[in-house]
């Protein structure tokens, strides 16, 4: 449609351009003006780009990588803020990749139950900094799984031996590559989502990454486009 765009460009490394338009997937306001997101019931557009994954994480495996090689090529609004002022609870855009955790052991009292386990690389309310963590459960409009969601700060990421990120990410027009080891955050992720009564019988030995998704989430009225320019998910042992 009009307010979004897709390019894949295969004769690269598979090269993807991502881009949404809020300020024409948001409807205007009674003036004709670009308006804001005000209303917390109300949905938000997003463009994502899924794919099925279908992997058991391997007992033998040493690390278990995502790494991406991006750029955020444009975030603006053309939102008059005198009119509408940004509300942090309700108003942002975020650039965000995450895979489903599911526990795949009959025996487990929360068996075929998932999670979203990821980070987000983007947020226009860190804008010059690095988006923080989270842990809490998907919700805020019609179509949110319910599931817990677990997402470390890429500043934990940078700090941990095995891995490394390009700190501040939250920068327009700033190349920045990711290569996370996700096996030991995982154990962090799944000892808290137990702790909120998600995932209470699974170990990691036991879960399986069911699909992934990357993109943009505008819960705010912005303009944005990112670059990928490589990413890839996998194991080392």
């Amino acid at each position: 449609d009009g307010g979004k765009k897709l390019v894949v460009d295969s004769n690269k490394t598979g090269r993807l351009t991502m881009a949404i338009a809020g300020s024409e997937e948001y409807t205007r306001d009674a003036d004709g003006d670009v308006r804001e997101r005000t209303d917390i019931t109300e949905n938000w557009p997003h463009i994502l780009a899924e794919q099925s994954a279908g992997h058991t994480i391997s007992a033998s495996a040493q690390n278990l990588y995502m790494e991406i090689d991006y750029e955020i090529t444009k975030c603006v609004s053309l939102v008059n803020r005198e009119k509408y002022p940004i509300n942090a609870e309700l108003n942002a855009a975020q650039f965000q990749w995450f895979i489903t955790l599911t526990d795949i052991n009959p025996q487990s009292e929360s068996y075929n139950d998932s999670m979203w386990f990821g980070f987000s690389m983007f947020d226009t309310r860190a804008l010059g900094k690095t988006p923080a963590g989270m842990a809490a459960y998907d919700g805020g409009k019609e179509d949110s799984t319910g599931l817990f969601i677990y997402m470390p700060s890429l500043e934990q990421v940078a700090n941990n031996a095995s891995s490394e990120a390009t700190i501040p990410s939250s920068v327009v027009n700033k190349r920045c590559k990711v290569r996370f080891d996700i096996l030991p955050f995982i154990k962090s992720g799944l000892k808290i989502a137990r702790q909120q009564g998600a995932l209470t019988g699974a170990t990691v030995d036991n879960l399986r990454i069911g699909s992934t998704n990357i993109g943009w989430e505008l819960p705010g009225n912005y303009d944005v486009e990112a670059e990928i320019y490589e990413m890839n998910m996998y194991e080392v042992y």
